[in-house]
């Protein structure tokens, strides 16, 4: 049974958020944690805005000192207040660092784009000096997972890359089923299936086969199937909207590659 990455507990199949790799987090946890994060902002704001008053005095101040000893107190006095919040705000820093690894560390594994998607990368274009990771090259850029998670990757940020136009457009090209179900954001994406891609996701990074019993439309009965996870695709419907997710796989049945729709499987497990 997974437990959540936060507290340890066991998670409810139902009740909470299934992640990459085999992971999950319990959506008290999770929430508890963003509050947390967005009271240690507004804590570090308003300390951040006092400091910066204390430092407009000290300058003021500073002018006045030479004058006279009592305002030179006055000045040391204000120094002393300015050293109190500036300590302050160093351990407001390093707690908000903190509570952004703890929150980065489950966004990272998210089965879709996470919250601080645009925050990541502005980290990243700061890195790259607003330049092509490929080519070198400036103007619109594309954030793009170098390894996609529909394959084994994941939301880290060695597994990010900045794209111009033209070699996003490669990538896109070159991939077999360029509509991407991950691209979305979590409130679009079908949280039933998410402890199945969980599953998925863990056999493609380890290299594992899947085990499971699935039906097709045309069958009555469930089958049992054995194969080796390549990559998650999707197929729209024929008719009306919708798509269905599906896993690419070499099924040992079949002796040949097969896509799989997930919301077919039955007792899904990793061998």
């Amino acid at each position: 049974m997974a437990r959540c990455v936060l507290c340890r507990k066991a998670v409810d199949d139902d009740s909470d958020i299934h992640l990459l790799a085999g992971q999950a987090v319990h959506y008290p946890c999770l929430a508890s944690l963003e509050r947390e994060l967005r009271r240690a902002e507004e804590r570090l704001y308003e300390v951040r805005a006092r400091q910066k008053r204390l430092q407009g005095k000290c300058r003021l101040w500073s002018w006045l000192a030479p004058f006279s000893r009592v305002l030179e107190g006055r000045y040391r006095l204000w120094r002393e207040r300015l050293g109190l919040v500036a300590g302050e705000t160093a351990a407001r820093e390093e707690a908000l660092s903190v509570l952004r690894c703890r929150l980065g560390a489950v966004y990272d594994l998210y089965p879709v784009r996470p919250p601080d998607w645009e925050a990541r990368e502005a980290a990243l274009r700061a890195a790259k000096a607003e330049r092509c990771s490929r080519c070198g090259a400036g103007g619109y850029l594309y954030l793009n997972h170098v390894v996609p998670l529909s394959r084994g990757g994941d939301n880290r940020m060695a597994n990010l890359e900045l794209l111009c136009v033209g070699c996003y457009q490669k990538e896109r090209a070159a991939r077999r089923y360029p509509d991407d179900f991950f691209d979305e954001d979590l409130h679009h994406f079908d949280l039933d299936l998410a402890k199945e891609v969980g599953l998925i996701h863990f056999a493609l990074v380890h290299g594992r086969r899947l085990e499971f019993w699935y039906k097709k439309p045309s069958q009555t009965k469930y089958r049992r199937r054995t194969i080796r996870p390549m990559e998650f695709t999707v197929f729209p419907h024929r008719m009306g909207g919708g798509r269905t997710f599906c896993i690419l796989g070499y099924c040992e049945l079949r002796r040949a590659e097969r896509n799989f729709a997930l919301k077919r499987m039955r007792s899904l497990r990793v061998r």
